[in-house]
C-alpha cells in the first residue's frame, strides 16, 4: 500500500539523461515511493530528461542561479519548502557547497530532524581550506552520505567522519540500455554503417565528451599529427560540442588533418553512438575523464588518458593501467603515442583490454550495483529514529 511506502525525494539541478536507468529501477521497488525533482530548462550543455516523457515521477522544479563574490550559487526553492514541511521520509540532496538548501543541512537535520542524504562527489579542492571546512560540516551533519567511489569514502573516514554514515554507490551510466542496444545491433548493420561513413579499414580512436579546456581535446590533434606517419590509416572521431569547437576546426585545417580527424558534433542518439563506438578500436580522453570512460567500457573499448588524478572524475577508479586501458604521463605526447600505437597494432593486447573493459562493467560498474548501493544505505537508516 502507498501509505506504507517510504517516501523519498531527490532534488537536483536537472535530470541528466545518464540517470534514466537509475531512476527507472529505483522507482520499481515496492518499498519506496520516489520523486525526482529537477529543472528541465537548466542551461549547461547537457542532454536532459523531460518529465512529460517519463514513466516515473520526474517533477519540474525551478532552479534560481545567483552570483556571490564571483561564485555561482544555485537555489532550489521547492527543496527548501519541502524540507520545512517535512512531507518526505528521506531527502537526497547534492553535497555541493554551491547548492541551497544543501548548505542548510545542519539546520534541517538538527532542528527540524529531517533525514538528509548528501549524494555526489566526495573529492574536494585540496588547496581550498574553506571548501574542506564547509564540506566536512555538511557531511558531519547529514544523516548519511553516498559517494561515487571507495576512495572518496575512505578520504572522509581518514578525516574524522564516522564510517557508519558513509556509503558508496559506484557512479555509472545507463548500462542496461547501452548493453541492450549494443547486443541488438547486427554485424551487417555495423558493416553497412562503416561503409556509409567511410570507416572501413581505418584504425579508429574515438572521443565523446564536452569540448572543454580541462578535457584537452586539442591534444588529440597534436597526437594524430605525429601518429599518422606511423599509422597512415588512423582516424580520430571527435563527438561533442562546446567552447573549443571552432578552435578544433581551425587546428584541423591548419595541419591538413581533414582525412585523419572528424568533428561529428553532439550526438545523443545511443544507437548512432553505438555504431561509431563499435567500429572504433580505442577511446581517448586526454584529461578529466568521467562517465564517458564507463560509456566506452560498455562497448569494450580500452581507454587512454593521463595521470592527473585530481582532474579526473571518481569514475577513474575503474581504469586499471595495462588491464582495461592505459594511463599516460600528463601532456607527454610521446607516451600517449606509444600507448595508442601499441593498442592499435597489437590485436591480442587490444582484445585483452577490451575483454577486461566489458568485465569491469558487468562485474562492478553497472546500474544494478549502483542501485544496490542505494538500497544498502536505506537499510542502514532508521527512518523512525527522530
Amino acid at each position: 500500500m502507498l501509505d506504507n511506502k517510504i517516501k523519498i525525494a531527490q532534488f537536483g539541478l536537472y535530470f541528466p539523461h545518464y540517470r534514466e536507468d537509475l531512476f527507472k529501477i529505483l522507482s520499481k521497488n515496492d518499498d519506496y515511493l520516489f520523486h525526482f525533482y529537477g529543472d528541465q530548462n537548466f542551461k549547461g550543455g547537457f542532454n536532459l530528461l523531460k518529465p512529460c516523457n517519463s514513466t516515473y515521477n520526474l517533477i519540474q522544479s525551478k532552479v534560481i542561479k545567483i552570483k556571490i563574490i564571483k561564485k555561482k550559487i544555485f537555489i532550489i526553492p521547492s527543496a527548501f519548502f519541502s524540507l520545512l514541511k517535512g512531507n518526505y521520509d528521506i531527502y537526497i540532496l547534492s553535497n555541493r557547497i554551491t547548492e541551497f538548501p544543501a548548505l542548510l543541512t545542519p539546520l534541517f537535520t538538527t532542528v527540524l530532524k529531517r533525514k538528509i542524504i548528501l549524494w555526489g562527489h566526495g573529492k574536494i579542492n585540496r588547496n581550498s581550506t574553506t571548501e574542506y571546512v564547509l564540506r566536512k560540516m555538511l557531511i558531519k551533519s547529514a544523516t548519511a552520505c553516498l559517494f561515487y567511489n571507495d576512495n572518496e569514502k575512505n578520504f572522509w573516514i581518514n578525516n574524522g567522519i564516522k564510517k557508519e554514515k558513509l556509503f558508496v554507490a559506484k557512479n555509472t551510466v545507463n548500462t542496461e540500455t547501452i548493453l541492450k542496444i549494443k547486443n541488438d545491433i547486427r554485424n551487417e548493420e555495423l558493416e553497412r554503417f562503416a561503409v556509409e561513413n567511410n570507416l572501413v579499414n581505418k584504425k579508429i580512436l574515438i572521443f565523446s565528451a564536452r569540448l572543454l579546456k580541462e578535457k584537452n581535446p586539442l591534444f588529440i590533434i597534436e597526437i594524430i599529427l605525429k601518429l599518422k606517419y606511423k599509422i597512415p590509416n588512423i582516424l580520430a572521431l571527435i563527438i561533442g560540442d562546446g567552447p573549443l569547437m571552432n578552435e578544433l576546426e581551425s587546428k584541423i585545417k591548419e595541419r591538413s588533418l581533414e582525412s585523419n580527424v572528424r568533428l561529428l558534433g553532439q550526438i545523443y542518439d545511443e544507437i548512432i553512438l553505438a555504431k561509431y563506438f563499435l567500429n572504433s578500436h580505442a577511446y581517448i580522453i586526454p584529461s578529466a575523464a568521467g562517465l564517458s570512460l564507463l560509456h566506452a567500457f560498455c562497448y569494450g573499448l580500452p581507454v587512454i588518458t593521463d595521470n592527473d588524478m585530481q582532474k579526473h572524475g571518481p569514475e577513474i577508479e575503474a581504469l586499471v593501467n595495462g588491464e582495461n586501458g592505459f594511463v599516460c604521463e600528463k601532456n607527454d605526447i610521446e607516451d600517449f603515442i606509444e600507448k595508442i600505437h601499441l593498442v592499435l597494432t597489437d590485436e591480442d593486447l587490444r582484445k585483452k583490454l577490451s575483454k577486461n573493459a566489458i568485465k569491469t562493467i558487468l562485474q562492478e560498474y553497472n546500474i544494478n550495483n549502483m542501485v544496490k548501493g542505494f538500497y544498502h544505505m536505506f537499510s542502514q537508516i532508521n527512518i523512525n529514529s527522530y
